[in-house]
């Protein structure tokens, strides 16, 4: 696998990031080559992840929140951006 076909990889993944298959893995050698850089979508769709792990409730992604509503009635919101 070349450095272009991990590149096009990340990208369908980050696409992709509402199925339980999100994660990133490179070769070392790759990595030397490659400067990540994470983006804010991406933290946030990470966080959706985990969260699903460990409560029940209704999410919502409109691309820059993350909302959640519990069976309770409780709501919350939770934005990420890059400092």
């Amino acid at each position: 696998m070349d450095k272009n076909d991990i590149v096009a990889s990340a990208k369908t993944i980050v696409k992709d990031c509402q199925t339980e298959e999100h994660s990133f893995t490179c070769d070392k050698t790759v990595e030397e080559n490659i400067c990540w850089q994470i983006h804010a979508d991406a933290v946030l769709c990470d966080i959706k992840y985990l969260l699903k792990e460990y409560y029940v409730a209704t999410f919502f992604d409109d691309g820059s929140t993350l909302k959640l509503k519990f069976t309770n009635g409780q709501k919350f919101s939770i934005a990420v951006k890059e400092c």
